[in-house]
């Protein structure tokens, strides 16, 4: 067969609406439930003669950069001096170039106005991890030197994802101290403050000393050797390396803290601390990559199910969206305040032509041109804008066109191909070729026409149309006429009344058939319990008496085999050059039939795009604990060829990346002829892997009803304002959570019946007193604890009048069931 199609596709909407913004990026945080919403600007500005003498118009948020160039030893473009600009009030410059004579110079953090607008030097402006942005704040985001920045305004308030370190004290990681999370995690210990650290910031042409530390141009150097600096800034960022700079021979040591970017173990970065300090942090424990997704432009396109959706508007206009809904092209629906037209309706659209010609082949059946997988196949389609869809077969050995009860691709509604030959399009005559094309479904009736016998048939006819390439029309369906349908139904079937006289009739014209296919029967000798057989020597069915030697040997039946090569699985993303696919749920999960014993993975694009070499499929286990992540580019010729247990079911992740957008088809293939595959690919975990290492499970630890901790304070005051505060954190203010326990209950309780409390406020602190999160308790809080650790408090509560504030820890019982009322993570003690 030619083509062989299996799988279905509903061509409808998922469970979950759309909500992406054309333009807009959301940053949910580290916990994928933050609020900031980033919108998108367009590009800066760079100061550059770029012979733009005309328009010079900025707009609010615009980031302006201005910097300097030169040309290494090495011939290579050195960028220097960076220095960034926020447009403050949108305005023109008034100028007719930009040029180094003219390029903004104010440093001093203040406003100024050039030309209508009003601009101000900004440092820290970059988007950075881990950080509070208000509503209307910018930041840019910065790709390359050679481009402008993307400038970004925030919309919606919130703490950016990602852990940049922030830390006044010790040493943190920047990110989760999970394996494997952990394994290319930044540890940064906390140095001083830059002020503290930098002996010298670079200026030209002057001279260092030995063991100095110079900030140039965003990064640090030491000095190895003494000697007299260049001109311009250094730019030699070779890690562990040393370099010769004007007279003196400097090491860089690091640079400001950048996202997703890898750092050398014992170098430094340069990062804002929660105070607003510019602070240095050195790497420790290992080599490391930062953390934290920068903005990226949202995409007005989003995939719902089947169906392809592209943002409009905001409002409601059309219709409300629908789940599992079919829609079709140019339907408007709103969902979550945004109104979204239908640009896929996800039917498979048919090329306009399809040529199969100048094929020879060994097949000796079949030679199905299409054929569909009968148990599990329903794709609507369609034809693309020309409205056709035609096959053309033109010499070609094996071949044949089938009826399909279902229709093609198993929907009967679906529209049906046009089939010709080399005679081009369909006229009055018909070609060899297609009269093959339409013989091929049909079987011989009692007369057979054979293509000799058609030939000397036509040959003379009156129409004189005939000639040695070419049928008319009428003789085909005269040739048609001997010939019926593959499968067929007979229209005519005798009833029973005329069987039975036909039975019991004597009439000597009435007789049972003596053949048998093509063969005839010989009933000489016929007696009871004789057999028949076909004897190949007068080519004849005879029958005789069984013997013993006759009997055949009866062989136990075979066991099914798995099919030769079956698609368990298909999904269909559209990605406009990324797409990504985080969590592994029900709609990135295959099960694996009986009999297969390796799977492959292939991705089909729509288009001719290229693939980047950083996507990759990441295989994974229910709890994350077993991971196998598999880089495309090592298995792009073959797919992903790897070994399986039948009956188990799994679950991938995928991040995409290609170099236009484009449909991407995801299959997953198994079978006798996946099973002779070589491996590329080994230890992938099914769903419900374990690790090898993890603990037996033992039977939960029931706690009682237990108070944990109890202290007693008075408050003291005048008139009706009276407190009560302790911020020793002792150790009569510390508690160990017993094994079994995952919650505690802190409640603040005053002993007069007439007190009340105004305020209460318990802060739980680290050793170091570094890590400091208060809980207000004025009415009872039931917070997440990890059992074995120790936790200290400080307190200072307000009462109405004198009194004994009575500070309870509770766990275990009904606590331990009860929900969390207050989930701020507190710190532990040690």
């Amino acid at each position: 067969m030619y083509n062989m199609v299996s799988g279905t596709r509903s061509c409808k909407t998922s469970t979950k609406a759309p909500t992406n913004v054309k333009d807009w990026c959301k940053d949910t945080g580290n916990e994928d439930n933050g609020k900031l919403v980033w919108k998108y600007l367009g590009r800066g500005l760079d100061w550059v003669n770029d012979g733009n003498t005309a328009n010079h118009e900025v707009y609010a948020g615009e980031i302006i950069r201005t910097y300097k160039t030169t040309v290494t030893s090495d011939n290579k473009t050195a960028f220097y001096d960076r220095h960034y600009f926020v447009v403050v009030q949108a305005g023109n410059l008034n100028i007719a170039e930009k040029l180094e004579t003219n390029m903004p110079s104010d440093l001093s953090g203040n406003e100024f106005t050039y030309g209508t607008a009003i601009l101000k030097y900004v440092k820290w402006y970059e988007w950075q991890a881990n950080k509070s942005y208000a509503a209307g704040a910018f930041c840019y985001v910065e790709s390359s030197m050679w481009l402008p920045v993307y400038s970004w305004e925030c919309v919606s308030a919130g703490l950016s994802n990602g852990y940049r370190p922030t830390h006044t004290a010790g040493t943190v990681i920047e990110g989760e101290d999970i394996y494997p999370k952990n394994l290319d995690a930044c540890w940064w210990t906390y140095i001083g403050a830059k002020a503290d650290f930098v002996n010298v910031d670079f200026k030209s042409n002057i001279t260092v000393e030995k063991d100095q530390i110079i900030f140039a141009d965003h990064k640090l150097y030491t000095v190895l050797d003494a000697g007299k600096l260049d001109a311009i800034p250094p730019q030699n960022t070779a890690w562990n390396g040393s370099f010769q700079h004007g007279t003196a021979m400097l090491s860089f040591i690091g640079k400001e803290w950048s996202s997703k970017t890898w750092w050398a173990k014992n170098h430094y970065c340069i990062s804002v601390d929660r105070n607003g300090t510019e602070a240095i942090y050195k790497l420790v424990k290992q080599d490391g990559t930062t953390s934290g997704e920068q903005p990226v432009r949202g995409n007005a396109r989003c995939v719902d199910g089947d169906i392809i959706w592209e943002w409009i508007s905001a409002g409601e206009n059309g219709s409300a969206w629908l789940p599992q809904t079919r829609y079709n092209i140019g339907d408007i629906v709103y969902a979550n305040g945004n109104t979204y037209k239908c640009v896929f309706d996800g039917r498979l659209e048919m090329p306009s032509h399809i040529t199969l010609e100048n094929i020879s082949t060994n097949m000796t059946a079949g030679g199905d041109v299409f054929a569909f997988y009968e148990g599990d196949t329903n794709v609507p389609i369609k034809t693309n804008y020309s409205g056709k869809w035609t096959i053309k077969v033109d010499n070609v050995e094996r071949y044949r066109f089938r009826d399909f009860a279902n229709g093609y691709f198993g929907v009967s509604s679906n529209p049906l191909p046009t089939i010709y030959g080399s005679g081009g399009a369909l006229s009055e005559g018909y070609s060899k070729t297609e009269v093959d094309v339409l013989l091929s479904g049909k079987a011989n009736k009692a007369a057979v026409y054979t293509r000799d016998e058609i030939d000397r048939l036509f040959s003379g006819t009156e129409d004189g149309k005939a000639d040695e390439n070419t049928y008319t029309k009428a003789q085909v369906n005269a040739l048609l006429a001997k010939k019926a349908d593959v499968e067929h139904e007979h229209s005519e079937y005798a009833a029973m009344a005329a069987l039975d006289k036909k039975f019991d009739a004597d009439d000597a014209r009435i007789h049972a058939s003596r053949h048998i296919g093509t063969h005839d029967v010989d009933e000489a000798g016929l007696a009871d319990g004789m057999v028949m057989y076909y004897d190949a020597a007068s080519k004849t069915y005879k029958f005789k008496k069984v013997t013993a030697a006759d009997e055949p040997e009866i062989e136990p039946p075979t066991e099914d085999k798995v099919p030769l090569q079956t698609i368990i699985y298909t999904k269909s993303v559209y990605c406009d050059k990324t797409f990504n696919a985080a969590d592994a749920d029900a709609d990135y999960q295959f099960t694996i039939p009986e009999g297969a014993e390796k799977f492959r993975v292939v991705a089909v694009l729509a288009t001719s795009v290229n693939i980047s070499a950083d996507t990759y499929i990441e295989f994974v286990n229910a709890d994350g604990t077993l991971v196998k992540k598999v880089s495309w580019s090592d298995v792009a010729s073959y797919g992903i060829i790897a070994e399986c247990t039948s009956g188990k079911t799994y679950a991938f992740k995928c991040s995409i990346t290609t170099s236009s957008a484009t449909t991407i088809a995801l299959y997953v293939d198994c079978g006798e002829k996946i099973n002779q595959l070589k491996s590329n690919t080994v230890e992938v975990p099914a769903l419900d892997s374990k690790k090898m290492d993890e603990p037996i499970e033992e039977p939960p630890i029931v706690v009682p009803l237990t108070v944990l901790a109890s202290k007693t304070l008075t408050t003291s005051g005048s008139g009706l304002d009276f407190s009560c505060e302790d911020w020793s954190a002792g150790s009569d203010f510390q508690f160990t959570v017993p094994v079994g326990v995952t919650k505690l209950r802190l409640s603040v309780t005053p002993s007069e019946a007439k007190a009340t409390i105004s305020s209460a406020d318990v802060t739980f602190i680290n050793v170091n007193w570094d890590a400091q999160v208060t809980i207000k308790a004025k009415n009872p809080a039931v917070l997440s604890c990890i059992p074995g650790k120790t936790y200290a408090w400080c307190t200072w509560v307000g009462t109405n009048m004198k009194t004994n504030v009575i500070y309870r820890v509770e766990v275990g019982g009904e606590v331990e069931t009860s929900a969390v009322t207050e989930s701020t993570v507190i710190p532990i003690y040690s």
